[in-house]
C-alpha cells in the first residue's frame, strides 16, 4: 500500500514538472555585431509599447539571451557601449538574431585605477591575469609566483598548497602534457594569451575520485576585437645557451572558431649540467659508501595544440581539441661508487659510464565535446569523449671500468624499456537551475586505461631479465552535486561513487596475473560566506582516491650493482582526506588571503627502502600515514599608482610515520615568494624579488635543505597597443650569489643514513621579446563541461 502511495505521488510530481515546462516558455534570441560575431553582456531590456520597464537582462559570451514570456505586445531593446542601439517588436518566443551596428568612436582616454587581481569562490581562488601588466612580458610560469597558493621554485618547480601532486586544465579540460610537464609547457607559453588562473583547492564530486591535491585551471584569453586573425610570437635566449620560441594564433570564419599554437625549446650543456656527490653510512655492516656524478640532457623540447570549434546555432555547440608534447634527448652520465669498510679500507670500487643513451617521450591528447542548451535558462547538457596516450622509450648502455674487487660478475649492461599508456574516457554531464537559489549538477563517466610495460635488461655475461607487464583499467563513475546561492551565503555538496575493476597480465609468465574490484564513496561539502564587500569566509572538506600508476605497479626488477628497484603490483588505493578554512580580506589598494588546512592519509603509498648484502632495494608499500598542517598567506598592496608589493608565504608542519616499518619523518617547511614593483621613467618598469624554497616530506627517510633566490626585471613595451614587449631578468639561486650553486639532502632514516649533495649553474639572464599582432573578437569556444580526468601518480 505504501509503495503504491509513493508511486503515484512521484508520478503527480513528474506531471507538475512536465506542466511547469510547457507552461514557462521564454523569449530566446543572440546578439552578435556587423561581423556576425557574439556582442557579450550586451544590455537586453523587455519594455510594454508605453516603453514601462518589465524585466532585463545580460547576453552571455556567445551573444545569446533569454527573457521569460510575457502576454502582449512588447518591445526588446538591445544596447551595448560602442553600439548603436536597436528596438524591436517582439511578437515570438525566437526574436533570432539582433544585429548591433557600430556607434560613434570614444576618444582615447587614460584610466588609472587598482583592478582586483583576486576573486575568492567557495572552490577556487582566481587571479586575473589580464589585470597584471607584467602578463605582456612574461611567461605564464612567471606569473604564478604571483598566484596564491602558488610557489614555483628556483629551477622552475611548481608546486600548488605546499604539494606537488598537482593537475593541470587548460580552459577547463585535463592537459596530459600541461601536467606532466608544467615546468617546461607553461615556461614557454606567454602570458598575454592566458585570461585566468584558477586555484581548484578543494575539487568537488564533478571531479574524479582520483584525483590530485589541486588543480591549476589555465582559462585562454576571450578580449580580442575585430575580425581576422589574433596571435602573439615570442623568443627568450639565456646565457645559459637554452633558448626557445612560440607562435599562438587564433582566427575566425563565420561560426567556425579555429586556434592553435607551438613551442619548442632546446636544452644545453650548462643548463643541464650537474654534479653531485653521495655517502651513506651502512648500519649493520658500519661500511661507507661514497658515489659522484655528472651528466648532462641535451636535446628539443616540442608542444603542440589545435582547438576548434563550430556553432550550429546559439543553442548547440561543437568543439574539439588535440594537442601533443615530445623530447628527444640525449642523455650523457658518469658515476664513480666506492664502498669502504670501517677502517676505511677499500672494499670494492668501480667507474661507469653511459654510452648511446637515450629518452624519448610523446604525449597526445585528443577531445570531441558536443554541448546543448535547453530552453531553460542555465540548463546545459555536454557529451565528451577523451583520447590521452604516452609512449615512451629509454635506452641505456652502461659500461664499467677502474674495477677494483667488482662485487659483480659482469662488466657492462643494457636496458631497453618501452612504456605505453592509453585511455578511453566516455562522460556525460546535465547541469539544471532548480529555482534562483538552487542548482543541480550531475553526469557518468566510464574510463577504460591500457598501461603497458616492456623492461629488458641484458648482461655481458649472458644474463638477461625481460618483463612483459600490462595493467588494465576500467571505471564507472557517477555524481551529483547541488549547489546553493542566496545573498551572502553560498554553498555546495556532493557525492560521488566511482567503481573500478583491475587486471593484471604477465605475458611473459613471470608472475601470476591478479584482479580486483573496488568501490568507493567520495564525499565533498563547501561553504562560503560574505561578511560584507571587503571580507569572506569559506570552509571545505573534501576527500580523494590516489591510484598507482604503471611505475609504481611494474614489477620489473633494475638492478646495478649498488642498486636494485622494482614496482609493487599488489599496491592499492589510497584515501586522503582534507579540510580547510579560509578568509579573504579585499580593500581598495589591499588583497589578504589566509587558508588553514589540515590533511590527513591512513593508506598512503610511499617507498620502502632497505640494505641486503650492502646493497640498496627500493620497492613501493601501502606502508605511509601523513598528518599535515598548512597556513598559507598572501598579500598585495599597491602602495601607490607606480608601486606595488606582494607577498606568498606557506608554512607546512608534515608528519609520516609507519607503524609498519617504525620509522618516522617530521619536519615544519618555509616557503615564500616577495615582489616590489616600481613604474620607473620612460615607461620602464622594474621588478624586485626573492624567495625561499623548501622540498616537502614526501617519504620516510630523507629531507632537503632549503635555498633561496633572487630576481630582478626590466620590462618596458613598444608600439601601438603596447604590441612590442622586451623583458631582461636576472637571476640567481645561489645564497652568496656564486655562479653555482649547491644543493643537500639527508637520509636520516632506515637501514642508512647518509646525506646527497649536487651542484648546478645558479646564474642566469634571460631576454625575452614578444609581439602580438592582429585582433578578433571570438575566441575558440568551449563547452560549459568536458572530460576531467585528474590522473593518477606514477603513471611514468
Amino acid at each position: 500500500m505504501k509503495a503504491n502511495n509513493l508511486f503515484k505521488w512521484v508520478c503527480i510530481l513528474c506531471l507538475l514538472n512536465v506542466a511547469e515546462i510547457i507552461r514557462a516558455q521564454n523569449i530566446t534570441g543572440k546578439v552578435v555585431d556587423e561581423q556576425q560575431s557574439p556582442v557579450a553582456f550586451a544590455n537586453v531590456v523587455l519594455l510594454k509599447t508605453d516603453s514601462t520597464f518589465v524585466e532585463g537582462t545580460l547576453s552571455r559570451e556567445d551573444g545569446t539571451f533569454q527573457l521569460k514570456e510575457r502576454k502582449g505586445d512588447c518591445l526588446l531593446k538591445v544596447t551595448s557601449v560602442g553600439y548603436q542601439p536597436q528596438i524591436i517588436e517582439c511578437d515570438g518566443r525566437d526574436v533570432g538574431t539582433i544585429i548591433l551596428r557600430g556607434g560613434i568612436e570614444l576618444d582615447a582616454i587614460t584610466v588609472t585605477a587598482q583592478k582586483k587581481l583576486v576573486k575568492n569562490e567557495v572552490d577556487r581562488t582566481t587571479y586575473d591575469v589580464q589585470g597584471d601588466t607584467d602578463a605582456k612580458s612574461s611567461s605564464v610560469i612567471e606569473i604564478l609566483r604571483k598566484v596564491p597558493f602558488v610557489t614555483v621554485d628556483g629551477q622552475g618547480n611548481i608546486k600548488v598548497n605546499g604539494s606537488s601532486n598537482f593537475k593541470v586544465y587548460r580552459n577547463g579540460r585535463p592537459s596530459r602534457n600541461y601536467t606532466n610537464n608544467s615546468k617546461d609547457v607553461l615556461s614557454s607559453i606567454p602570458a598575454d594569451v592566458v585570461k585566468n588562473i584558477e586555484v581548484i583547492t578543494e575539487p568537488g564530486a564533478k571531479y574524479d575520485g582520483e584525483s590530485a591535491d589541486a588543480i591549476l585551471n589555465i582559462i585562454t584569453n576571450d578580449k580580442l576585437s575585430m575580425d581576422g586573425v589574433v596571435g602573439t610570437a615570442q623568443g627568450a635566449y639565456s646565457a645559459s645557451g637554452q633558448h626557445y620560441g612560440s607562435l599562438f594564433l587564433t582566427t575566425q570564419v563565420r561560426k567556425f572558431t579555429l586556434g592553435g599554437n607551438y613551442s619548442v625549446q632546446r636544452l644545453s650543456h650548462d643548463g643541464t649540467y650537474h654534479y653531485g656527490d653521495e655517502e651513506y653510512l651502512y648500519k649493520t655492516s658500519g661500511n661507507v659508501q661514497r658515489i659522484s656524478d655528472k651528466g648532462d640532457n641535451l636535446g628539443w623540447l616540442h608542444n603542440m595544440e589545435l582547438e576548434a570549434s563550430y556553432e550550429m546555432n546559439a543553442r548547440n555547440l561543437f568543439s574539439l581539441s588535440f594537442g601533443g608534447y615530445s623530447y628527444d634527448v640525449d642523455i650523457n652520465y658518469n658515476k664513480t661508487t666506492s664502498l669502504f669498510s670501517r677502517n676505511n679500507t677499500v672494499i670494492y670500487s668501480y667507474a661507469e659510464n653511459l654510452h648511446d643513451s637515450y629518452q624519448r617521450f610523446f604525449d597526445f591528447n585528443g577531445h570531441i565535446d558536443y554541448q546543448h542548451l535547453t530552453g531553460r535558462e542555465g540548463e546545459a547538457l555536454t557529451f565528451s569523449y577523451l583520447l590521452s596516450t604516452t609512449n615512451t622509450r629509454q635506452r641505456a648502455d652502461w659500461v664499467y671500468s677502474d674495477m677494483e674487487n667488482m662485487p659483480v660478475d659482469y662488466s657492462a649492461f643494457d636496458s631497453r624499456k618501452k612504456n605505453n599508456f592509453a585511455e578511453h574516457t566516455f562522460q556525460f554531464d546535465w547541469e539544471r537551475p532548480l529555482s534562483e537559489h538552487h542548482q543541480l549538477s550531475m553526469g557518468t563517466k566510464y574510463i577504460f586505461r591500457d598501461n603497458s610495460s616492456l623492461s629488458q635488461f641484458g648482461y655481458d655475461n649472458g644474463t638477461k631479465n625481460h618483463t612483459d607487464f600490462a595493467h588494465y583499467t576500467h571505471i564507472a563513475a557517477v555524481y551529483g552535486e547541488y549547489r546553493f546561492t542566496s545573498g551572502a551565503w553560498n554553498a555546495r555538496a556532493g557525492m560521488r561513487y566511482e567503481y573500478s575493476y583491475i587486471d593484471a597480465h604477465y605475458k611473459d609468465g613471470s608472475n601470476p596475473d591478479f584482479a580486483k574490484h573496488l568501490g568507493d564513496w567520495i564525499p565533498s561539502l563547501g561553504i562560503s560566506y560574505k561578511v560584507n564587500d571587503r571580507n569572506t569566509l569559506k570552509l571545505n572538506y573534501l576527500s580523494r582516491i590516489y591510484r598507482p600508476g604503471i611505475s609504481y605497479l611494474n614489477p620489473a626488477v633494475e638492478e646495478t650493482p649498488d642498486e636494485i628497484s622494482n614496482g609493487n603490483p599488489s599496491l592499492k588505493s589510497a584515501h586522503p582526506h582534507n579540510i580547510s578554512l579560509s578568509y579573504m580580506l579585499t580593500l581598495p589598494k589591499l588583497t589578504a588571503n589566509v587558508s588553514l588546512s589540515s590533511t590527513l592519509n591512513n593508506t598512503g603509498i610511499g617507498e620502502y627502502n632497505y640494505l641486503m648484502d650492502d646493497v640498496r632495494h627500493t620497492t613501493y608499500e601501502n606502508n605511509l600515514k601523513l598528518r599535515g598542517y598548512t597556513i598559507n598567506t598572501y598579500l598585495r598592496w599597491r602602495i601607490s599608482s607606480t608601486t606595488s608589493l606582494m607577498l606568498n608565504n606557506s608554512v607546512q608542519h608534515r608528519k609520516l610515520y609507519s607503524h609498519q616499518l617504525g620509522l618516522e619523518n617530521e619536519r615544519w617547511h618555509w616557503t615564500f615568494y616577495a615582489q616590489a614593483e616600481q613604474q620607473l621613467p620612460g615607461k620602464i618598469k622594474l621588478s624586485l624579488a626573492t624567495g625561499r624554497n623548501e622540498s616537502t616530506l614526501d617519504n620516510l627517510y630523507d629531507y632537503s635543505k632549503p635555498t633561496y633566490f633572487y630576481m630582478l626585471t626590466l620590462s618596458r613595451s613598444f608600439l601601438k597597443e603596447e604590441r612590442l614587449s622586451v623583458r631582461l631578468m636576472g637571476y640567481c639561486d645561489s645564497g652568496n650569489f656564486s655562479r653555482y650553486g649547491q644543493y643537500c639532502a639527508h637520509t636520516i632514516n632506515g637501514d642508512y643514513t647518509g646525506e646527497r649533495r649536487w651542484i648546478t649553474h645558479s646564474r642566469n639572464l634571460t631576454l625575452r621579446v614578444s609581439y602580438r599582432f592582429g585582433s578578433l573578437k571570438a575566441r575558440v569556444k568551449k563547452t560549459n563541461k568536458t572530460i576531467e580526468n585528474e590522473d593518477l601518480i606514477g603513471r611514468r
